[in-house]
């Protein structure tokens, strides 16, 4: 039919009979005159459900980042274990601990860290210089206020001889032989001890090898001395494990300051995660303001303003979940509310750290007991009472997962998508339908016209011959 057309529309055209009309432009333009507010009108509806189906899924995302925060505290395990912190961890700080240490903050003030005797030899021109024609015996007394003589016999008498038999001995002092680099390329031996003045040793023996001389003592031994809540401790090791229970103070160095070590079991955990779901939820509060709102300017703002009560409902349905009563309440405290969590004006939630804060110190164990059940691993198929967390968990599942309000609404949006893209398709045939009819109907006009002139033409020539023929 088109082709036909086509053919004729050559024809006349080659002829230069007809109107002198385009009729080709004017059946493409009468039919785009009635397919481009239909097309409008249906691009409009995809680009309305495409944004739609971006706002669900951006909902969904952002839910997903409040359930991993309630993640965060949903087993006891994670609340019990025991954190420190120090306000100068370059001079005093807790480096390993356990659930049992007591809670608490402990002062301390560092006077002094404990060291070890450090004490060279003379100088040796090399590592197997002969010391000695025969062996001998070195005398090394090693503690303070109790004293063991050790004898140490030197059968090798050269400088590497020294170093592996004092080693070989196992008396709690080590030795290591030492290239100077110098210019004279020279060895020493350095001699070192335990930690504490009770690894402070003397050496002595028939040959002289410098030990005994003050001026090749690096380094004297000395005790940790340290002033811990008060109480004024010494102790021989940088690391002292018996002032709290499953706990390692590490001194590291002297300071005229106080610092303040505190034993905390989960709270700063608890804390830092309840504030990163605070964040999670007032980001998504923010994310749902913007799609019901057409005058929004962030990306796909108002992209649910035709669906507002779906959005609120999810937006109450979460709410309400968060601020519901925990059903293993504890003591006085059954829910966020009395963790100082609540909403500001514009229905933001707020955390009132004084609240939180005393709240930790004095019912920890029921705050435990109401986020966690105080137990792991909860699940939604077992009869046990879930904590609060727990159940703020399901509730996003319930609302994300592949049966709830939010993937319905996305798949509806997704549906209707497709049904607007066949809507386009069905018009896009209908109109080219329509040019054609236009395009044949111009055609038969041309025809028509083409006759009329042709007919005009011909009684125009009659006539004139007719005249010419009177004048003769």
């Amino acid at each position: 039919m088109t082709e036909n057309v086509s053919i004729s529309q050559s024809i006349l055209t080659s002829l230069g009979g007809g109107s002198g009309i385009d009729i080709f432009k004017l059946a493409r333009d009468l039919a785009d005159v009635e397919k481009e507010p239909k097309q409008l009108a249906i691009q409009s509806s995809i680009d309305k459900s495409e944004a739609s189906i971006s706002g669900y899924a951006a909902m969904s995302f952002q839910l997903g980042v409040v359930k991993s925060a309630f993640e965060s505290f949903d087993d006891v395990s994670e609340l019990a274990t025991s954190q420190s912190t120090s306000s100068n961890s370059d001079v005093v700080e807790i480096t390993t601990i356990s659930g049992e240490t007591t809670r608490g903050t402990y002062d301390i003030n560092v006077n002094q860290v404990a060291t070890e005797q450090r004490t060279v030899s003379n100088t040796f021109s090399s590592a197997n210089q002969s010391l000695n024609d025969e062996s001998f015996n070195l005398t090394i007394a090693v503690g303070n206020q109790s004293v063991s003589n050790h004898t140490v016999t030197i059968d090798t008498t050269t400088p590497d001889g020294i170093v592996t038999s004092i080693n070989n001995a196992n008396i709690g002092v080590t030795a290591n032989l030492v290239r100077l680099g110098n210019s004279s390329d020279e060895y020493q031996i350095m001699l070192q001890g335990d930690k504490g003045l009770e690894g402070a040793f003397s050496v002595s023996s028939s040959v002289d090898l410098g030990f005994g001389d003050s001026s090749n003592t690096l380094q004297t031994a000395g005790n940790a001395q340290f002033v811990f809540n008060g109480l004024s401790i010494e102790r021989e090791t940088n690391d002292v494990t018996d002032l709290m229970d499953g706990a390692t103070l590490t001194i590291k160095a002297p300071s005229e300051e106080t610092v303040s070590v505190r034993v905390s079991s989960g709270e700063n955990l608890l804390k830092g995660s309840l504030q990163n779901m605070i964040t999670a939820y007032n980001d998504l509060k923010g994310i749902m303001d913007a799609l019901v709102d057409s005058d929004s300017e962030i990306e796909n703002g108002g992209a649910l303003v035709n669906d507002y009560s779906g959005v609120r409902f999810v937006e109450q349905q979460i709410r309400d979940a968060i601020f519901d009563d925990a059903e293993t309440a504890s003591g006085s405290i059954s829910s966020l509310r009395d963790l100082g969590v609540s909403t500001d004006k514009n229905g933001q939630l707020v955390l009132d750290e004084e609240i939180f804060d005393d709240v930790l110190t004095n019912d920890y164990d029921d705050v435990k007991m109401m986020l966690t059940a105080g137990t792991d691993n909860q699940s939604e198929f077992t009869a046990a009472s879930q904590g609060l967390a727990q159940s703020v968990i399901l509730k996003v599942e319930e609302l994300v997962g592949n049966d709830g309000i939010i993937a319905d609404r996305k798949e509806n949006a997704e549906s209707a998508v497709e049904d607007y893209q066949d809507d386009m398709i069905k018009l896009e045939e209908r109109i080219e339908l329509l040019y054609e009819r236009y395009l044949a109907q111009f055609t038969a006009m041309e025809s028509l016209v083409r006759e009329m002139n042709n007919t005009r033409d011909y009684l125009e020539d009659q006539f004139e011959m007719m005249a010419n023929v009177g004048k003769k």
